[in-house]
């Protein structure tokens, strides 16, 4: 048997050996990819060693990499011990209540640098183990098993336990081919599916069907299913014309591929099984930047799975793809180190220490150091973000956020690092350019103050600014209702050719009055992305409580409002989307159903504490005051930790004038969390009725330090001070308000009064 027959045979065996496992699965289905091999044996080779191939096996293949021998061993304060019997494998580990647990785990789930294990849970639900083994080569701190979450507890999410850690409803969609989630509510299980148990052909390749007809009467024109490029890597894509600017050698050919891959690899919100029919916005719906995924200047926060932030890009503008950097097939990047940034960017230009202001070889001369800085996430694994900015160690100095010099130079503080990259690049157009300091506008508007919305209108009015940071900024505008220009410029992004902009129009159309939003809205229900008309269908729901609104309008919102709660049923798995339902319900009017939903949601997912909210406040609005407190206690029960709930139980104390147990349930609340301004704002409003201005002012200067660019924050406390006679101090924070509201004549009058009482 020659090597070539070798190699080819053990890659068929192997993919017997991941494909014929499913839950439930049809055997024709499964075992298509294999036909691939016949002709593109190349791909296959370059597929099996990649992560895709790894991305989920039985546990008993010899991609599994834990070590079951050592014994018992302590991990994060528990007793751990994971072993073989017979061909099974196991792990003993501290159960809920601390006692020892006995799991049989089934598969592994990714390869590098961790890997995940998985139990069955019963009734088809898969969860992981919060122990990961860790990959990576002894020298750099791995060959060990990790505790991923060594402080979580029941009531949190990403405990064991919970949702957060179920393969079912988070991962398997992304790390197998052609999944089918299959739960049922009624018995709360699942039934699911796949064709094949990783990431294999069909995955990422569609109208295999039609290809594979193709071949065997291969007389027509044969279509591509693949990707390709218009250029071969070892030419430059890009080229450098007159005026120093980068123009495309040949024409960029239109493709979907980031979109394929953003299947995937992207922050998103699934809206149905993955089908090879219908594009991204009919299947999913990403997330923006918005704060607690992105710093304010787009740089990744918390893991966002790279599309996020690729479509921040100027390659992405220009037309770059994926596989411009990475074979599809083996994931790893095409060329090596700097060549994969020269083939679009002059080498004598950029690859080059009069640009790097580094020495040739070293780190600081790769490129990606620069302008992909890693994050680490679950404790080893870093991850490049791909948005490509230039360092930026000023903005660090302003808002906060990191910046590459820092990762290399932690000694240097961020200040001495602005002043050198201000050095060596005086003239950079991205200090300059406010386009490009769009974070400053999002820190501001995320701050509270909605002086930043005739900026945010800007950035995405202007025709330079890309998608995805068009859309955050719309997401951020806040004016007033029946302001003329904010219903103009709703308007025109309602009008985008991007589903983005659009779906961020729609949200922003909550400002409005209910009939401009009606009249602005109408016409969106057309559009043919499901993501979008399902968005539009959450924002008119309330017009279907209205009997006199009838005819074709209300079939329109009708239907698009069953798209809506048609994703959400697809997600019922979850507490949160049973909660959207009842919301839906509840703008409807159909006060029962949304009960039923609330309560469905906390069946679901218990420790899902907005359901509980949502359900009290139904019943206040009902004037069923001791039931919706009696849910409140009910959560607290779940989650004594909660900081929302104490709060929403001192707001139901304050309704019922019963100030001093409020003032325990605010205390209780900012013990649980001491960095919400909003709970020391409102303890302070308590304080301040109550006549206790000293501790009034001490709430209202800590919410003010937790959010300095809220004027309410600061107003409040300017006029306490007074209050207490407190003059210079009150002069001191008048004009700190009037830093942030600059031009305002309310402010300057404010501070003429102060002056006056001196």
């Amino acid at each position: 048997m020659n090597l070539v027959t070798h190699i080819k045979l053990l890659i068929v065996t192997t993919l017997l050996t991941l494909a014929c496992f499913s839950f439930s699965a049809d055997a024709t289905e499964k075992n298509k990819d294999l036909t691939c091999i016949d002709c593109h044996e190349n791909q296959a080779n370059a597929w099996k060693d990649s992560h895709h191939f790894h991305a989920m096996a039985t546990i008993d293949t010899p991609t599994n990499l834990g070590d079951f021998t050592q014994g018992s061993i302590n991990l994060e304060g528990g007793e751990v011990h994971f072993y073989k019997e017979g061909n099974k494998y196991f792990v003993n580990m501290p159960n809920v209540d601390s006692k020892p647990i006995k799991i049989e785990l089934t598969h592994t789930f990714g390869y590098e640098p961790l890997q995940q294990f998985m139990f069955d849970a019963g009734k088809g639900k898969y969860q992981f183990i919060p122990y990961a083994w860790d990959s990576r080569p002894a020298k750099d701190g791995g060959q060990r098993w990790h505790n991923l979450y060594p402080n979580s507890d029941p009531s949190q999410e990403f405990h064991w336990t919970q949702m957060g850690q179920n393969w079912n409803q988070n991962c398997a969609d992304c790390h197998s081919t052609n999944f089918k989630k299959g739960f049922e509510l009624e018995t709360m299980s699942y039934e699911s599916t796949y064709d094949a148990i990783n990431v294999s052909c069909t995955a990422c390749h569609q109208g295999t069907e039609e290809h594979l007809k193709w071949t065997k009467n291969p007389v027509t024109e044969a279509k591509h299913f693949g990707f390709s490029r218009s250029i071969a890597a070892k030419h430059p894509i890009f080229t450098e014309n007159a005026e120093g600017r980068l123009v495309p050698v040949d024409r960029a050919k239109g493709s979907h591929q980031v979109e394929t891959c953003a299947q995937c690899h992207s922050r998103r919100a699934q809206l149905s099984d993955h089908k090879e029919e219908g594009e991204y916005f009919d299947h999913y719906l990403p997330a923006l930047l918005d704060a607690h995924l992105y710093y304010p200047d787009g740089q990744i926060y918390d893991e966002v799975y790279v599309y996020g932030s690729f479509t921040q890009s100027k390659m992405y503008k220009e037309g770059v793809t994926c596989t411009n950097c990475h074979d599809p097939h083996s994931t790893q990047l095409k060329l090596p180190g700097n060549v994969t940034c020269t083939q679009c960017h002059s080498a004598p230009k950029y690859d080059a220490p009069k640009h790097t202001n580094h020495a040739v070889g070293s780190e600081g001369a790769q490129c990606v150091n620069c302008h992909l800085p890693s994050t680490r996430y679950m404790g080893v694994d870093d991850r490049r973000d791909h948005s490509f900015k230039v360092p930026r160690p000023d903005l660090s100095v302003n808002l906060g956020v990191p910046n590459a010099c820092q990762n290399c130079h932690e000694d240097v503080s961020n200040i001495k690092h602005a002043k050198q990259v201000s050095a060596w690049f005086p003239l950079s157009k991205y200090r300059q350019n406010p386009n490009e300091n769009f974070a400053y506008t999002f820190a501001q508007m995320d701050g509270g103050d909605i002086q930043a919305t005739p900026k945010l209108v800007e950035i995405a009015e202007n025709p330079d600014t890309v998608s995805m940071v068009k859309a955050s900024a719309i997401s951020r505008v806040n004016g007033a209702r029946n302001n003329e220009k904010l219903i103009t410029f709703i308007g025109n992004q309602l009008k985008s050719d991007d589903p983005l902009v659009v779906i961020a129009a729609v949200r922003a159309t909550q400002q409005l009055t209910p009939i401009n939003r009606t009249l602005k809205l109408l016409p969106v229900l057309n559009h043919k992305n499901v993501a979008v008309r399902m968005s539009v269908g959450r924002a008119l729901a309330a017009n279907l409580a209205d009997p006199t609104f009838k005819g074709e309008r209300r079939e329109k919102v009708q239907r698009a409002v069953d798209e809506y709660i048609a994703a959400q049923d697809y997600q019922a798995d979850r507490g949160t989307a049973q909660t959207n339902v009842g919301q839906i319900y509840a703008m409807m009017g159909a006060f029962d159903k949304a009960e039923a939903a609330f309560k469905q949601s906390i069946q679901v997912e218990p420790i899902f504490m907005p359901a509980y909210i949502y359900l009290a406040d139904k019943y206040r609005q009902q004037q069923k005051e001791h039931e919706a407190e009696q849910v409140l206690l009910d959560a607290i029960a779940v989650n004594p930790k909660s900081s929302d709930i104490y709060y929403q139980l001192a707001l139901a104390k304050v309704r019922q004038k019963d100030r001093g147990k409020a003032i325990e349930y605010f205390d209780l609340a900012i013990a649980a969390n001491d960095q919400s301004p909003r709970l020391f704002y409102t303890r302070a409003v308590l304080h301040q009725e109550n006549k206790n201005l000293l501790a009034a002012k001490q709430d209202y200067a800590a919410a003010y330090k937790l959010h300095q660019r809220n004027p309410d924050y600061l107003y409040r406390l300017i006029i306490l001070l007074v209050e207490l006679k407190e003059y210079d101090s009150a002069i001191y924070h008048a004009q700190k308000l009037g830093q942030l509201m600059p031009n305002n004549p309310q402010v300057n009058q404010l501070i003429e009064q102060i002056n006056a009482m001196k």
